[in-house]
């Protein structure tokens, strides 16, 4: 690892611990109260000098593009109706350090931004609370993007169906779906019936992914890995279709078993024929 790296993944590192522990009560072990302003800057600025130095190495050692994926702001611990109140809240000021956090790592060298359109709370949620609480604020993300026309830009956080990528795709470059993708993998085929109508592409059957699911869990099976590994990312092929639980279930708890081989999967398919 360079020196440059190093350096840059320890600002990050003792940016992060800064934030973390100013966040909560911690630092009252070490310091005054007064001084938790101090910290939070402190932690906020080594942070970013990190992640800039890291853009920078990344940028000269790899010839890939470099992009870098952040939230539109970050809201300090806070407790009951003081956090709801803050989350409402975006402010000419929140803005503009987003704007110039967002200049600065351009300027370090990245080839495009992935923006989460939500605040972080640091401190005070769980990491599953920090994706749904935080509201969404498109329209914020969307004045970040005409700021900077000529970088590349996807937006994340929120977006769970078709509609919401055609509408997301009129005013940026791109978008990132996660978890609702893997949770709802037929999305994807929407999109690509959605974006790409021209092509002479058919959806296939959950029937015919199992088939092929079959021939690709086969050998790896015959290799010895286990059956759960490959199953647990297949749970969601029928979500918010008849028979999803049962087949959940059968293929978790099916997977888990002694012995699990390919014939879980057959009974998978099976169970869905009826109502391929």
């Amino acid at each position: 690892m360079s020196q440059s790296l190093q350096i840059g993944v320890l600002l990050v590192l003792v940016g992060g611990a800064l934030l973390r522990i100013a966040a909560g009560d911690e630092y009252l072990r070490y310091v005054k109260e007064s001084m938790k302003p101090w910290l939070l800057l402190s932690g906020g600025l080594l942070v970013v000098l990190g992640i800039l130095a890291l853009v920078d190495v990344l940028r000269s050692a790899v010839r890939l593009p470099v992009t870098v994926k952040l939230r539109i702001g970050v809201v300090e611990q806070e407790r009951g109706a003081a956090r709801i109140e803050r989350l409402q809240r975006f402010e000419a000021d929140d803005e503009g350090r987003l704007h110039e956090f967002a200049r600065a790592i351009v300027a370090a060298g990245c080839d495009g931004l992935i923006v989460h359109a939500r605040q972080a709370v640091l401190g005070g949620l769980s990491p599953h609370e920090n994706r749904t609480v935080p509201p969404l604020r498109f329209d914020v993300v969307e004045r970040l993007r005409a700021a900077f026309p000529s970088v590349p830009f996807a937006v994340n956080g929120g977006i769970r169906d078709v509609n919401a990528v055609v509408q997301a795709l009129g005013w940026c470059d791109s978008v990132m779906i996660g978890r609702e993708a893997y949770n709802r993998p037929w999305l994807l085929a929407e999109l690509q019936q959605q974006l790409y109508p021209q092509d002479d592409w058919r959806r296939p059957s959950a029937d015919e992914v199992l088939e092929h699911m079959i021939g690709y869990a086969a050998p790896l099976l015959a290799s010895g890995h286990r059956l759960s590994a490959i199953t647990r990312h297949m749970l969601g092929l029928l979500t918010h279709t008849p028979g999803a639980r049962e087949f959940r279930r059968l293929l978790a708890e099916g997977s888990r078993a002694a012995g699990a081989d390919i014939s879980v999967l057959q009974s998978a398919r099976a169970l869905l024929r009826p109502a391929a």
